[in-house]
């Protein structure tokens, strides 16, 4: 007799499991009928025991347990992604049906009993092995090229996973290339076209390539035998919404599971990927000493003090007649300049959109904020459908808010409002000025919101033979492969982020420009930088990841602890009061709680971050009391561990 506990096909599979009898012995993701109410519903089975030893616990039930109706032979998910789902679902602290709902592609749970999905989820019996590759990109593409001739040599199937749609195709059009039976899965096709390719590979019985984002990780392929996690230190491995998951630990508990090789790849490998050596990780070529090279990054300094610059670049500073803030320093415009002339393609990268990120009064100090949030205003610049003219308007972030922008403090009244930080509208407004007849274009969420106008973009930017300047976000990367001239405009405001990944963050974009540019890579920075990411200067990588491992042995984060946040937004009048449940419950954990302010005037949000060492919370074991206490949350609370920013 087993005790079966399954989830029930319903509008949605994020409820939480229920619990059946059945005397016949049942494999995780098998579909069965089940008696919920006064009908008959399908459900899968999650999670299996042995109804001897849940003895006990079935006699103090308040409930009866009922048997199951039929069993079919349709197996939907894998058991082995099951256990992972399971074990996921308790170091998250969310439910398994949750878990499942994130991590599997829409096309597959709009149709569960589709008999067509059923094929062997078959385990290899040899012992995996945890490899680590820390290459150039174009030295990895080579390096997966022979390694699928090898596995196809013996009839043996490879999954590369990368973090998004684009990096998918991308990584395709270089694999496809003389080689059989390569197939690409992603949000990027149509559900019927992933169905198509979803049923011809998992029906497949030839060894295959298979190229996806994350969320088909449970796709079956003949002999399937390693798995390769590309790019493993992107930060889009997370999801985007609740429950907040990191892929790349789904992926390594599957591969656990599946008993499969698994690849972890970078040009930098994450801190927590570098400790995987300490568990026996192996290397699978000897680890670049040098991410760049002393030539590869030209630092443009900006300094603010005068102690810190040399006597060459005091004089220049001094023989500038515009000593107004710039976002461009003159050795960059030189630059600009020199490859104007060439007829070259320009980047420049922008951390933030808009005009301006902050707008602050120079009398008293304040910042303009909004009367809804209380959270401060961006300044950027809007077209008038109406009088056909540029508005200048301030925009609240969260909420979305947008009214004119005003010229007198809203605290002193004064009229000495100043613009901080570089936007991409800024960086624009500065290039017209100094180079109008130059096509300039920008690329972030306001300017390009649609696929159709980015793709437009891209295309001049091809075709144009004259030089063609591009200011933009991170969201223009992928979209940009062979770049003449990249140059960043500023990177000191990344490190103000409460985070504990600030430096991979940085890290991972230097690298990621670098790869794309044909000429030595531009910074601007004002010591910040050079100071805070040692790296940029000398390329060394050993130094680098001492440093970050021994920070973060001290405050406990990643990979020697973890950081839980919860969130929860209320309104002002009951801020204390929640205020002190979450300092009582949490009290054994010495949680760190905070008050910000909400995404409307009346409303508050309450931060509590809990740094939890690995004995107290792990994918192994979890504190009962804890994941009682997270469990009961209700919907208004948003739990993350370990998340890419705090908050």
């Amino acid at each position: 007799m087993q005790l079966l506990q399954v989830i029930p096909i319903t509008k949605s599979v994020s409820a939480e499991v229920l619990t059946y009898f059945s005397a016949k012995p049942v494999e995780l993701g098998t579909l069965v009928t089940v008696p919920l109410r006064k009908k008959n519903t399908q459900a899968i089975v999650v999670h299996v025991e042995s109804a001897m030893s849940m003895k006990s616990i079935l006699r103090s039930a308040t409930y009866q347990v009922r048997n199951i109706r039929e069993i079919h032979t349709i197996q939907v998910f894998s058991p082995a992604f099951l256990k992972t789902c399971h074990t996921l679902k308790n170091f998250y602290a969310t439910t398994t049906g949750a878990i499942m709902s994130q991590t599997s592609p829409s096309f597959i749970l709009d149709h569960l009993s589709d008999e067509t999905y059923h094929r062997p989820h078959t385990r290899l019996e040899n012992t995996s092995r945890e490899l680590l590759l820390q290459q150039p990109y174009t030295d990895r593409i080579t390096h997966y090229k022979t390694m699928i001739r090898e596995h196809q040599a013996r009839h043996a199937s490879v999954h590369v996973i990368c973090a998004t749609t684009e990096e998918v195709m991308h990584c395709y059009e270089h694999l496809q290339k003389n080689n059989d039976h390569v197939y690409q899965l992603h949000s990027g096709i149509t559900k019927a076209r992933a169905r198509k390719l979803f049923k011809e590979i998992i029906h497949l019985e030839e060894s295959s390539v298979l190229i996806s984002t994350p969320l088909f990780i449970d796709t079956y392929q003949h002999n399937k035998e390693t798995l390769v996690i590309e790019h493993e230190s992107s930060a889009h491995y997370y999801t985007p919404s609740q429950p907040y998951i990191d892929m790349r630990i789904m992926i390594y508990e599957y591969a656990k599971q599946m008993k499969l090789n698994i690849i972890w790849a970078d040009t930098a490998l994450r801190p927590e990927t570098y400790t995987r050596q300490e568990n026996f990780a192996e290397c699978i070529e000897p680890f670049n000493k040098r991410i760049f090279r002393e030539q590869d990054i030209h630092i443009v300094r900006q300094h603010i003090t005068k102690e810190l610059q040399t006597d060459e670049e005091r004089i220049r500073e001094l023989q500038s007649s515009n000593r107004e803030f710039t976002t461009l320093a003159n050795e960059t415009r030189a630059l600009l300049t020199e490859s104007i002339k060439r007829k070259e393609k320009i980047f420049i990268y922008a951390h933030r959109k808009g005009l301006a990120p902050n707008i602050v009064c120079n009398d008293c100090g304040n910042i303009a904020r909004s009367h809804t949030s209380g959270l401060p205003y961006s300044l950027y610049i809007t077209h008038n459908h109406k009088t056909k003219k540029s508005e200048r308007k301030f925009i609240c972030n969260l909420t979305g808010e947008s009214i004119l922008a005003f010229d007198t403090c809203q605290f002193c009244r004064g009229h000495n409002l100043v613009q901080l930080g570089i936007g991409t509208e800024r960086v624009y407004e500065e290039l017209k000025k100094l180079f109008p007849k130059v096509p300039t274009y920008i690329i972030d969420s306001t300017h390009t919101p649609t696929k159709k106008v980015l793709q437009e973009i891209i295309e001049t930017y091809q075709k144009t033979t004259a030089s063609v300047i591009i200011v933009g976000t991170q969201k223009a990367l992928p979209h940009l492969d062979h770049i003449d001239r990249v140059i960043i405009a500023s990177l000191d405001s990344v490190f103000s982020r409460m985070s504990y990944n600030v430096h991979v963050d940085v890290l991972n974009l230097l690298t990621r420009l670098h790869e794309r540019s044909i000429h030595p890579l531009v910074l601007q920075s004002r010591n910040i930088t050079e100071f805070s990411l040692p790296i940029v200067r000398d390329g060394l990588y050993a130094p680098y990841i001492k440093r970050e491992l021994d920070e973060r042995k001290r405050f406990s984060y990643p990979p020697y602890g973890h950081v839980c946040v919860i969130q929860k937004d209320v309104t002002k009048q009951r801020v204390q009061q929640h205020y002190r449940i979450f300092e009582e419950a949490l009290k054994p954990y010495e949680p760190y709680l905070m008050i910000q302010p909400g995404r409307t005037r009346t409303r508050s949000r309450i931060v509590i971050i809990l740094q939890l060492d690995t004995n107290t919370w792990s994918m192994k074991q979890q504190d009962a009391k804890l994941a009682i206490f997270l469990g009961s949350l209700d919907r208004d609370c948003t739990v993350q561990f370990d998340p890419y920013h705090l908050f």
